[in-house]
């Protein structure tokens, strides 16, 4: 997931159309960041024969100028009129709403967008594909494409019950290791960052019996299993999920996490148990080390910590090198009017040169290989030793158990282990057992 989009609203968008000036292909921009940017002024000419109509997460036109995007799509494609409507954050956060507006307008046969660009494969999309609501994007996208895809990226995109790809990804965040370089030079008395959990556990201690509370040693969203959880637990078996993409809860890795959790908590802020906390204590200065994604390195800087001195490395290993990531995409609705047009602008609009460029500004990673290549050494500093752990990544699966299942039960269970005392074997044994009666209750086993 743009996994910010979820949780953080820095400034409100409101709901509000783009609209294509009558008769000219001059976009209009209007509300929050999308209007700061001049769209052109008015150009005669016929008007379009085409109209394609974008619906885009609030959030994403924050980070990125979405409406110069637009204009140079409207510059190379004169014949198509472009509508864009920005999905404010409180629609965004409520993807069950989202999937059942989505399902209801596929039964009625009817779209109100053509293209979707914002939703993570294992969020909307996933009940979207099983409800068959959008449109299997195999068909309809040209082979060089798909075929540029981080193989790791094009799994996450393939929905697991059958095998099509419904996501054509656009940015995709990796999991690491954030850190003050500094505050390991003068607690732990390296400037180096660990390279392994054990590591991570002895650098905390040390930085604890440095500063105290003034700096925790590390910090992490305990309480969301793709924050930490499987970022670690994929460093201990290269087995994570059964045939149907559920956790495999019985291995002794699945137990070895917890218990890697459990040790790790204790250098932790009191704010780690809530959402992004463990990352506002770090853009506040009191954090050494913290597992995100990197657009919290980018959070940090714009809270005025020094960019000099904050550094991210791969995820830390276990028995071997691993760790999680998720994209945000686009996807085609099934009745969607205008599908030739929705896949060019998603070839020629979100992976364009400009789009690319302003993507990576925004600390997003491109996930094609061709795209990595072209740029060179504009691709920024923090990206390389990301891009280099992607390939052997594991995506969380494109299917509805995570979200709806596993997640909710692991939160209360973990919950329970940390902040009450329940014993480590009996918090494995409760997830087991209660997801996999989730899971008989619906008909899914």
């Amino acid at each position: 997931m743009e996994d910010d989009r979820r949780r953080t609203e820095p400034r409100k968008i409101t709901r509000r159309r783009f609209l294509t000036a009558a008769g000219t292909g001059a976009v209009l921009a209007t509300g929050g960041q999308l209007g700061s940017h001049v769209m052109g002024r008015r150009v005669a000419r016929a008007a379009p024969a085409k109209t394609l109509r974008i619906g885009i997460y609030g959030y994403m036109p924050q980070g990125i100028p979405f409406d110069q995007v637009v204009k140079n799509y409207q510059q190379k494609r004169t014949d198509v009129a472009l509508t864009v409507e920005p999905l404010p954050g409180a629609v965004v956060a409520d993807w069950p709403a989202t999937v059942r507006k989505f399902t209801l307008e596929a039964r009625q046969r009817q779209a109100s967008v053509d293209l979707l660009i914002g939703p993570t494969p294992w969020i909307e999309p996933a009940p979207l594909a099983q409800a068959q609501a959008i449109e299997p994007l195999d068909p309809l996208l040209p082979k060089q494409i798909t075929n540029d895809l981080y193989r790791s990226v094009l799994r996450e995109a393939t929905f697991s019950g059958d095998g099509r790809m419904y996501v054509l990804p656009w940015w995709t965040d990796v999991t690491g290791l954030i850190y003050r370089r500094s505050y390991l030079q003068e607690g732990a008395g390296t400037d180096r960052p660990p390279e392994t959990w054990d590591q991570v556990l002895a650098y905390a201690e040390k930085i604890r019996a440095k500063y105290g509370t003034r700096v925790y040693g590390y910090g992490a969203d305990w309480w969301a299993s793709h924050r930490l959880f499987l970022p670690i637990l994929v460093t201990l078996t290269r087995e994570l999920y059964d045939k149907d993409g559920v956790w495999k809860m019985d291995s002794d890795a699945f137990l070895e996490a917890l218990g890697v959790i459990q040790k790790l908590h204790a250098f932790m802020p009191a704010a780690s148990q809530q959402d992004l906390g463990s990352s506002r204590v770090f853009q506040a200065g009191g954090l050494a080390m913290q597992s995100y994604w990197q657009t919290q390195m980018l959070r940090a800087i714009q809270a005025g910590q020094p960019s000099s001195d904050i550094f991210m490395a791969p995820n830390p290993r276990g028995r071997h090198s691993g760790t999680i990531f998720w994209t945000a995409g686009a996807i085609i609705p099934k009745h969607s009017a205008n599908k030739d047009e929705a896949v060019r602008f998603m070839v020629e609009g979100m992976l364009d040169p400009f789009t690319v460029q302003k993507t990576f500004d925004n600390y997003k990673i491109v996930p094609y290989h061709s795209i990595i290549a072209k740029m060179g050494d504009k691709v920024p500093a923090w990206a390389p030793p990301l891009l280099g752990t992607l390939s052997s990544a594991q995506p969380i699966p494109m299917n509805p158990y995570w979200l709806s299942v596993e997640q909710p039960i692991f939160k209360e269970e973990i919950e329970k282990m940390l902040l009450q005392g329940q014993p480590l074997q009996a918090t494995r044994t409760n997830i087991a057992n209660r997801i996999r009666e989730k899971l008989r209750e619906a008909g899914k086993r």
